[in-house]
């Protein structure tokens, strides 16, 4: 009896059980009325070592459901949990899709440590409600490790330096959330600076910018301070070499300006370089230099170092310069040159020159006379010494040395017999001594006459067939308005068997002269009188082509002039009447001497044409040439 009683109470109590899962499925789906048997399965997905994640890494719930009966795929949703916590994930419940499987990607919802996640089927009209196994999935932060990259290892003291510190995950792989949070570097322990991290190109790191320290070594450090996700760390010290400060040194002078007497104070002020921070100052010494002279030495404090008191040659130029020695922060630096200008005194330069017109090739004299504007103290240079350059226009000539003349003056000579034609402007610089300031002349004008005799168009040649004659135009051009009379010769080689005749044989410039060249089938000029009905020497009697030069040369002769001017004259006159015989064909043939009867022989020769003319007291010639091509003749 009493078997029986206790028998009926526990049918109760499993009829309640059955009641309170039944209620429970019904109230996950009303329709899971089903009492089929389903094996459910829960599975996760990456894998990875010790299944252990980051905390924002990406898990992938996988729940199957597979009839147990071989009956219809199952319907329904599944709910994903966190038993641990008792609270769903997020996402869910999923539904079943038509292979009875459902997928849930979490990136959150998961603790720190041990998590047992479950998988709740809800049943449907053919299935009961059914739970998964527990599957557990460990979530911890992932350790980092740091580096320091300085953009340099040897930075110059108080230089800006750029530093990046990049973080590395080690374990567990990174999840989907990059590091964050802040960097602190510090510099021989102490923090300088702090930065937040920044991901780039698939790379996580903070970047400083900061002041390098004094000259010497220094360890730099970086500190993590690690985030919900990652584990704080800290880096390696990495050693930099610091080299000293640069620095830059400034002089000046007071006064700018040497006086008799005065003395000089000279300053310089040491700073760091441009581009240095440092509140650290310049300790050591500074020396003073007059050119490669010291004058005295003197410590830096606060900044500058002073040498007074410096009497300094007034009669001289002097360039001072400051050396700073630097010291255990400082490297040491040369300041800018001080020039300091010598109390000179002002003089004249006159330049003269003679003649002021000339000939080409002949020689001019210029003298330049340096004066002082006042007569020098007693303990000066009496006289300018020193050199003077002579230039025409901006092209330098020659120079030539002072030397001492009356009073207090001194000159310098130069002699040119090369000046160009035409008119050139001459000046004169004084360079200076110590004792008197450099000066420039007045300009002198000097005019250097000359003719040119050139082919109205070039090239000048002529073709002719043998036994007719040709004719080329010359131009006569006065240089630097030269206008005198030119006398104009033609000459051929004797064997060529032609004439050449200049129409006219004197001319004024500007001036055409006509050249006709005679050739001969047979014969020649030194044949009979006359060939080819013309005259064997030129166009006209001997006397009359002869007369332009001789009339010239008489002109000259007889002008009345000093006792040298009248050698010059008989000489140019000499060479004027030379020149007029040859135009005539007396002295200096201007046909040539070939074999009677032969003619003028086939091919290219060279008549010489000279023009002459008696240019300030000189005789001057310039040669042109002209081409002759003798072909056969034309019948």
């Amino acid at each position: 009896m009493a078997l029986r009683k206790n028998l009926g109470w526990m049918a109760a109590l499993l009829a309640v059980a059955y009641m309170a899962t039944t209620t429970s499925s019904f109230a996950q789906n009303p329709d899971a009325n089903g009492a089929g048997d389903t094996t459910v399965s829960l599975t996760f997905s990456p894998t990875v070592a010790n299944d252990t994640y980051n905390p924002s890494a990406q898990v992938t719930f996988t729940c199957v459901v597979i009839s147990n009966t071989g009956g219809a795929t199952p319907t329904g949703s599944v709910t994903f949990t966190n038993a641990t916590t008792g609270a769903q994930l997020t996402g869910s419940p999923v539904q079943l899709d038509g292979t009875g499987t459902a997928i849930l990607a979490v990136t959150s919802g998961l603790e720190i440590g041990g998590n047992n996640v479950i998988a709740s089927y809800s049943g449907d009209s053919n299935y009961a409600a059914k739970d998964s196994q527990q599957v557990v999935v460990t979530m911890e932060k992932s350790t980092t490790s740091l580096t320091v990259t300085p953009a340099t290892t040897t930075p110059v003291g108080g230089a800006s330096l750029a530093v990046s510190v990049p973080v590395t995950v080690g374990t567990p792989p990174a999840g989907e959330d990059n590091p964050t949070g802040a960097v602190t570097l510090n510099v021989d322990g102490k923090a300088t600076g702090t930065a937040a991290l920044a991901t780039a190109g698939g790379v996580t790191a903070a970047s400083f910018s900061i002041t390098a320290p004094a000259a010497g070594s220094h360890a730099l450090q970086a500190v993590y301070n690690g985030d919900d996700n990652y584990e704080a760390s800290t880096s390696p010290a990495v050693t930099i070499t610091v080299s000293k400060f640069a620095s830059t040194t400034t002089l000046t002078a007071e006064p700018a300006t040497l006086q008799k007497g005065i003395p000089v104070a000279l300053t310089a002020v040491v700073n760091a370089a441009s581009g240095v921070s440092t509140s650290t100052a310049p300790t050591g010494t500074v020396s003073f230099y007059d050119g490669t002279t010291l004058l005295g030495t003197q410590q830096v404090s606060s900044y500058s170092a002073t040498l007074s008191n410096i009497m300094l040659d007034t009669t001289k130029s002097h360039l001072v310069t400051a050396v700073y020695s630097g010291d255990t922060n400082y490297a040491g630096s040369t300041s800018n040159a001080v020039s300091l200008t010598a109390s000179l005194l002002p003089d004249t330069v006159t330049l003269t020159a003679a003649p002021t017109a000339a000939g080409p090739g002949q020689a001019i004299n210029f003298t330049a006379t340096v004066t002082p504007v006042s007569t020098p103290p007693v303990t000066y240079e009496q006289n300018p010494t020193g050199m003077v350059t002579f230039y025409n226009g901006t092209t330098v000539i020659g120079t030539g040395t002072l030397m001492t003349a009356l009073g207090n003056s001194s000159t310098a000579t130069f002699t040119i017999a090369t000046l160009s034609a035409g008119q050139d402007t001459i000046t004169a610089v004084y360079v200076g001594d110590s004792y008197f300031a450099p000066g420039t002349s007045n300009a002198v004008m000097v005019t250097v006459q000359d003719f040119t005799i050139a082919p109205v168009t070039p090239p000048a040649s002529l073709t002719i067939p043998q036994g007719d004659s040709g004719q080329a135009a010359f131009i006569v051009a006065g240089l630097a308005g030269y206008s005198g009379q030119i006398q104009v010769t033609c000459n051929v080689l004797p064997q060529d068997d032609m004439s050449c005749t200049p129409t006219p044989v004197q001319v004024t410039p500007t001036g055409t002269i006509t050249f006709t060249v005679q050739t001969y089938k047979t014969g020649g000029p030194s044949g009979s009188a006359f060939v080819a009905g013309k005259m064997s020497r030129g166009e006209g009697p001997m006397w009359l082509r002869a007369g332009g030069g001789m009339t010239l040369a008489l002109v000259v002769l007889l002008a009345p002039m000093g006792r040298r001017a009248r050698r010059l004259r008989r000489f140019g006159a000499l060479i004027l009447l030379l020149a007029g015989l040859c135009g005539a064909g007396m002295g200096c043939n201007s046909t040539s001497n070939g074999s009677k009867g032969v003619g003028t022989p086939l091919g290219t020769t060279t008549v010489t044409l000279t023009a002459t003319a008696y240019i300030d007291n000189a005789v001057v010639s310039h040669t042109a040439y002209l081409t002759v091509n003798v072909v056969s003749p034309t019948n």
